[in-house]
């Protein structure tokens, strides 16, 4: 049950990355879409950044569990 609640947050936190993504192209929303996502990453990588392990063989960041 755990894992599905993770997923459904990445899930919605991708979605509302990708909502914010079409926004920033239209010139009425461009300001406030851009400095969100800027603040979504930022968090993001603040709360996930003990986490993520990049793997230089692979070419791809994998997030470990603790």
């Amino acid at each position: 049950m755990a894992e599905r609640v993770v997923c459904l947050r990445s899930f919605m936190a991708v979605l509302v990355c990708l909502i914010f993504s079409v926004l920033s192209t239209i010139d009425q929303y461009v300001d406030f879409a851009n400095e969100t996502l800027f603040w979504m990453v930022s968090c993001t990588l603040l709360n996930h950044s003990s986490t993520l392990q990049y793997k230089p063989t692979a070419g791809v960041v994998c997030h470990t569990r603790r």
